[in-house]
Protein backbone atom coordinates (compact mmCIF):
# COMPACT_ATOMS: atom_id res chain seq x y z
CA UNK A 1 0.00 0.00 0.00
CA UNK A 2 1.40 3.12 -0.91
CA UNK A 3 0.48 6.73 0.17
CA UNK A 4 1.19 9.77 -1.68
CA UNK A 5 0.95 13.13 -0.41
CA UNK A 6 -0.56 15.10 -3.21
CA UNK A 7 -1.12 18.98 -1.59
CA UNK A 8 -0.86 20.76 1.80
CA UNK A 9 -1.63 23.96 3.33
CA UNK A 10 -1.48 24.98 6.52
CA UNK A 11 -4.68 27.91 7.86
CA UNK A 12 -3.10 30.68 9.94
CA UNK A 13 -6.74 32.31 10.38
CA UNK A 14 -8.94 29.24 11.10
CA UNK A 15 -8.14 27.56 14.58
CA UNK A 16 -8.16 24.02 15.26
CA UNK A 17 -9.43 22.10 12.94
CA UNK A 18 -11.48 19.10 14.41
CA UNK A 19 -13.57 17.50 11.82
CA UNK A 20 -14.14 17.90 7.77
CA UNK A 21 -16.66 16.48 4.93
CA UNK A 22 -17.00 16.28 1.52
CA UNK A 23 -20.33 16.98 -0.37
CA UNK A 24 -20.82 18.09 -3.57
CA UNK A 25 -17.31 19.29 -4.35
CA UNK A 26 -16.88 20.70 -1.20
CA UNK A 27 -15.28 20.47 1.64
CA UNK A 28 -16.79 21.60 5.06
CA UNK A 29 -14.22 22.12 7.94
CA UNK A 30 -15.10 22.91 11.63
CA UNK A 31 -13.01 23.64 14.60
CA UNK A 32 -13.58 22.84 18.06
CA UNK A 33 -12.71 26.00 19.39
CA UNK A 34 -13.84 28.06 15.75
CA UNK A 35 -16.68 30.43 15.40
CA UNK A 36 -17.30 29.81 11.78
CA UNK A 37 -17.40 27.13 9.52
CA UNK A 38 -15.74 27.24 6.22
CA UNK A 39 -16.31 26.18 2.92
CA UNK A 40 -13.12 24.97 0.73
CA UNK A 41 -13.19 23.70 -2.84
CA UNK A 42 -10.76 20.58 -3.59
CA UNK A 43 -7.39 22.79 -3.80
CA UNK A 44 -7.96 23.92 0.28
CA UNK A 45 -9.39 27.75 -1.47
CA UNK A 46 -11.96 29.46 0.61
CA UNK A 47 -15.23 29.40 -1.26
CA UNK A 48 -17.62 30.57 2.14
CA UNK A 49 -18.07 31.13 5.89
CA UNK A 50 -21.29 30.51 8.22
CA UNK A 51 -20.74 31.88 11.46
CA UNK A 52 -22.16 29.23 14.34
CA UNK A 53 -21.40 31.05 17.70
CA UNK A 54 -21.29 34.62 18.48
CA UNK A 55 -17.29 35.20 19.73
CA UNK A 56 -15.26 38.20 19.97
CA UNK A 57 -12.08 36.82 20.19
CA UNK A 58 -10.20 34.41 17.40
CA UNK A 59 -10.82 31.32 19.67
CA UNK A 60 -13.96 30.67 21.77
CA UNK A 61 -12.52 30.01 25.16
CA UNK A 62 -11.89 26.66 26.68
CA UNK A 63 -15.20 26.91 29.16
CA UNK A 64 -17.32 28.01 26.48
CA UNK A 65 -16.77 26.09 23.32
CA UNK A 66 -19.25 23.58 22.05
CA UNK A 67 -16.15 21.45 21.38
CA UNK A 68 -17.49 20.27 17.60
CA UNK A 69 -15.15 17.00 16.85
CA UNK A 70 -17.63 15.22 14.65
CA UNK A 71 -19.55 15.19 11.70
CA UNK A 72 -21.17 13.37 9.19
CA UNK A 73 -23.54 13.56 5.98
CA UNK A 74 -26.93 11.94 6.89
CA UNK A 75 -30.09 12.07 5.10
CA UNK A 76 -33.01 13.55 7.70
CA UNK A 77 -36.55 14.17 6.52
CA UNK A 78 -35.75 13.41 2.92
CA UNK A 79 -33.28 16.03 2.64
CA UNK A 80 -29.60 15.78 3.50
CA UNK A 81 -27.66 17.49 6.25
CA UNK A 82 -23.98 18.17 7.69
CA UNK A 83 -24.37 17.14 11.12
CA UNK A 84 -21.64 18.22 13.57
CA UNK A 85 -21.18 16.88 17.09
CA UNK A 86 -19.56 18.49 20.59
CA UNK A 87 -17.48 15.74 22.00
CA UNK A 88 -19.91 15.75 25.15
CA UNK A 89 -17.12 15.93 27.08
CA UNK A 90 -18.32 18.11 29.55
CA UNK A 91 -21.75 19.81 29.36
CA UNK A 92 -21.48 22.75 27.30
CA UNK A 93 -20.56 20.20 24.68
CA UNK A 94 -23.64 18.14 24.45
CA UNK A 95 -24.92 19.30 21.82
CA UNK A 96 -25.00 18.94 17.77
CA UNK A 97 -25.61 21.13 14.83
CA UNK A 98 -27.54 20.28 12.00
CA UNK A 99 -27.11 22.28 9.00
CA UNK A 100 -29.25 21.77 5.92
CA UNK A 101 -27.33 21.15 2.58
CA UNK A 102 -29.83 21.65 0.23
CA UNK A 103 -29.39 24.93 -1.71
CA UNK A 104 -33.21 26.36 -1.35
CA UNK A 105 -32.11 26.38 2.83
CA UNK A 106 -28.54 25.82 2.75
CA UNK A 107 -26.28 27.73 6.01
CA UNK A 108 -30.08 27.28 8.24
CA UNK A 109 -29.30 25.57 10.95
CA UNK A 110 -30.11 24.08 14.67
CA UNK A 111 -28.39 23.15 17.78
CA UNK A 112 -30.34 20.16 19.64
CA UNK A 113 -29.32 19.45 23.08
CA UNK A 114 -28.35 15.98 23.55
CA UNK A 115 -27.91 15.28 27.70
CA UNK A 116 -30.52 12.67 27.23
CA UNK A 117 -28.18 10.51 24.83
CA UNK A 118 -24.99 11.30 26.50
CA UNK A 119 -27.03 9.79 29.68
CA UNK A 120 -27.74 7.12 27.96
CA UNK A 121 -24.38 6.43 27.00
CA UNK A 122 -23.32 6.86 30.47
CA UNK A 123 -25.69 4.06 31.50
CA UNK A 124 -24.54 1.81 28.64
CA UNK A 125 -20.99 1.69 30.37
CA UNK A 126 -19.19 4.66 28.15
CA UNK A 127 -16.83 5.73 31.34
CA UNK A 128 -15.13 8.91 30.00
CA UNK A 129 -17.69 10.35 26.99
CA UNK A 130 -15.79 11.70 24.26
CA UNK A 131 -16.68 11.85 20.78
CA UNK A 132 -14.32 12.15 18.44
CA UNK A 133 -15.40 11.14 14.81
CA UNK A 134 -19.11 9.63 12.87
CA UNK A 135 -19.87 8.94 9.98
CA UNK A 136 -22.70 7.44 8.49
CA UNK A 137 -23.25 3.54 7.07
CA UNK A 138 -26.86 3.10 5.16
CA UNK A 139 -29.41 4.27 8.25
CA UNK A 140 -26.98 4.27 10.81
CA UNK A 141 -24.97 6.84 12.40
CA UNK A 142 -21.45 5.23 13.70
CA UNK A 143 -19.96 7.18 16.53
CA UNK A 144 -16.07 6.97 17.92
CA UNK A 145 -15.46 7.54 22.08
CA UNK A 146 -11.91 8.54 22.30
CA UNK A 147 -9.41 6.33 24.62
CA UNK A 148 -7.16 7.86 26.93
CA UNK A 149 -4.03 7.01 29.43
CA UNK A 150 -6.74 6.44 32.08
CA UNK A 151 -9.69 5.18 30.17
CA UNK A 152 -7.60 3.51 27.14
CA UNK A 153 -10.76 2.10 25.38
CA UNK A 154 -11.70 3.20 21.91
CA UNK A 155 -15.24 2.69 21.31
CA UNK A 156 -17.57 2.56 18.20
CA UNK A 157 -20.94 2.99 19.05
CA UNK A 158 -23.97 2.31 16.56
CA UNK A 159 -26.95 4.15 16.56
CA UNK A 160 -29.66 5.71 14.48
CA UNK A 161 -28.33 8.52 11.66
CA UNK A 162 -31.47 10.78 13.58
CA UNK A 163 -30.58 10.07 17.23
CA UNK A 164 -31.22 13.05 18.63
CA UNK A 165 -35.06 13.46 17.26
CA UNK A 166 -35.97 10.07 20.27
CA UNK A 167 -32.70 10.20 22.34
CA UNK A 168 -34.07 8.28 25.21
CA UNK A 169 -35.15 5.23 22.75
CA UNK A 170 -32.49 5.59 20.07
CA UNK A 171 -30.80 2.31 19.22
CA UNK A 172 -27.71 1.94 21.02
CA UNK A 173 -24.91 -0.50 20.49
CA UNK A 174 -21.17 -0.56 21.99
CA UNK A 175 -18.02 -2.29 20.09
CA UNK A 176 -14.43 -1.76 21.14
CA UNK A 177 -12.45 -1.20 18.50
CA UNK A 178 -9.16 -2.97 19.44
CA UNK A 179 -6.40 -0.25 17.94
CA UNK A 180 -3.73 -0.50 20.89
CA UNK A 181 -2.29 -3.86 20.44
CA UNK A 182 -1.44 -2.29 16.81
CA UNK A 183 -0.01 0.95 17.64
CA UNK A 184 3.21 1.39 20.05
CA UNK A 185 1.70 3.46 22.06
CA UNK A 186 -1.82 4.22 23.73
CA UNK A 187 -3.27 5.93 20.87
CA UNK A 188 -7.24 7.46 20.57
CA UNK A 189 -9.61 7.50 17.69
CA UNK A 190 -9.82 10.96 16.41
CA UNK A 191 -11.99 10.79 12.77
CA UNK A 192 -14.18 8.14 10.93
CA UNK A 193 -15.05 7.99 7.55
CA UNK A 194 -16.78 5.09 5.35
CA UNK A 195 -16.75 3.93 2.15
CA UNK A 196 -19.55 1.86 0.57
CA UNK A 197 -17.22 1.18 -2.53
CA UNK A 198 -15.75 -2.27 -0.53
CA UNK A 199 -18.02 -1.89 2.81
CA UNK A 200 -14.85 -0.25 4.50
CA UNK A 201 -14.93 2.05 7.49
CA UNK A 202 -11.55 3.99 8.11
CA UNK A 203 -10.45 5.87 11.17
CA UNK A 204 -7.83 8.01 12.23
CA UNK A 205 -5.86 7.87 15.73
CA UNK A 206 -3.36 9.96 17.42
CA UNK A 207 -1.14 9.67 20.35
CA UNK A 208 -1.25 12.54 23.10
CA UNK A 209 -0.22 12.02 26.68
CA UNK A 210 -3.45 13.34 28.73
CA UNK A 211 -4.92 11.50 31.35
CA UNK A 212 -8.34 12.83 30.37
CA UNK A 213 -11.29 14.32 27.73
CA UNK A 214 -10.57 17.94 28.40
CA UNK A 215 -7.00 17.96 28.97
CA UNK A 216 -4.45 18.46 25.74
CA UNK A 217 -1.03 16.32 26.05
CA UNK A 218 2.03 16.29 24.67
CA UNK A 219 1.72 15.27 20.64
CA UNK A 220 2.93 11.68 19.17
CA UNK A 221 2.28 9.61 16.01
CA UNK A 222 -0.88 9.83 14.27
CA UNK A 223 -2.21 6.82 12.24
CA UNK A 224 -4.56 5.55 9.44
CA UNK A 225 -6.57 2.28 10.02
CA UNK A 226 -9.40 0.45 7.83
CA UNK A 227 -11.61 -2.56 9.08
CA UNK A 228 -12.88 -4.11 6.29
CA UNK A 229 -16.70 -5.64 5.70
CA UNK A 230 -17.84 -3.48 8.60
CA UNK A 231 -21.34 -3.78 8.25
CA UNK A 232 -20.58 -7.31 9.45
CA UNK A 233 -19.12 -6.44 12.66
CA UNK A 234 -20.95 -3.49 14.19
CA UNK A 235 -22.87 -5.79 16.40
CA UNK A 236 -19.41 -7.46 17.48
CA UNK A 237 -18.14 -6.59 20.97
CA UNK A 238 -14.61 -6.35 19.71
CA UNK A 239 -13.90 -5.21 16.40
CA UNK A 240 -9.61 -5.70 15.09
CA UNK A 241 -8.68 -3.27 12.50
CA UNK A 242 -7.43 -4.65 9.71
CA UNK A 243 -4.69 -2.32 8.86
CA UNK A 244 -3.10 0.41 10.97
CA UNK A 245 -0.43 2.97 8.63
CA UNK A 246 2.05 5.23 11.37
CA UNK A 247 1.39 8.54 9.02
CA UNK A 248 4.43 9.96 10.51
CA UNK A 249 6.60 7.05 9.08
CA UNK A 250 4.49 6.98 5.83
CA UNK A 251 5.67 10.50 5.44
CA UNK A 252 7.54 13.08 7.07
CA UNK A 253 4.88 15.86 6.12
CA UNK A 254 2.70 14.03 9.20
CA UNK A 255 6.00 14.22 12.01
CA UNK A 256 4.72 15.74 14.96
CA UNK A 257 1.08 16.46 13.17
CA UNK A 258 -1.87 15.70 15.76
CA UNK A 259 -4.64 14.19 13.08
CA UNK A 260 -8.18 14.84 13.99
CA UNK A 261 -10.27 13.94 11.08
CA UNK A 262 -10.63 12.00 7.57
CA UNK A 263 -12.94 12.31 4.84
CA UNK A 264 -13.05 11.09 1.01
CA UNK A 265 -12.91 13.10 -2.00
CA UNK A 266 -13.02 9.50 -4.51
CA UNK A 267 -12.92 5.76 -4.01
CA UNK A 268 -12.86 3.93 -6.67
CA UNK A 269 -10.57 1.24 -8.57
CA UNK A 270 -7.53 3.11 -8.87
CA UNK A 271 -7.68 4.14 -5.00
CA UNK A 272 -8.46 6.60 -2.66
CA UNK A 273 -8.46 10.27 -2.47
CA UNK A 274 -8.57 11.30 1.32
CA UNK A 275 -8.53 14.63 3.30
CA UNK A 276 -6.71 14.42 6.36
CA UNK A 277 -7.15 17.73 8.82
CA UNK A 278 -4.87 18.36 11.90
CA UNK A 279 -5.11 20.37 14.79
CA UNK A 280 -1.59 21.14 17.24
CA UNK A 281 -3.18 22.88 19.52
CA UNK A 282 -1.28 26.41 18.31
CA UNK A 283 -4.67 27.89 17.07
CA UNK A 284 -4.01 26.68 13.03
CA UNK A 285 -5.31 23.96 11.14
CA UNK A 286 -3.15 21.34 8.65
CA UNK A 287 -5.00 20.10 5.44
CA UNK A 288 -3.53 17.51 3.53
CA UNK A 289 -4.73 15.35 0.86
CA UNK A 290 -3.37 12.10 0.10
CA UNK A 291 -3.77 9.35 -2.24
CA UNK A 292 -3.85 6.04 -1.15
CA UNK A 293 -3.08 2.87 -3.76
CA UNK A 294 -2.58 -0.69 -3.43
CA UNK A 295 -3.82 -3.98 -1.80
CA UNK A 296 -6.94 -2.46 0.20
CA UNK A 297 -9.25 -5.42 0.16
CA UNK A 298 -8.48 -8.43 3.00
Amino acid sequence: MKIELINTKRLTDFPSGSSMEFYNNILYLVGDDAEKLLMLDKNYNAINAVTLFDNKEYRIPKKKKADLEASAIIEYKHKKYLLLLGSASKEKREKVLLMALDENDHHDFEIIKTDVFVKKLEAAGVEEVNIEGATGIGDNLILSNRGNKNHPDNLLIKTSACFFEHQDKAALHTSLLDINKSCETTAGISGLCYSPFNDTLFFTASTELTNNAVDDGEIGDSFLGMVYHISEKLMNKIIDPDIIINLSKANPAFSGEKIESICIERHDNQGIIFHLVSDNDDGKTGLYKIAVTGSMHS
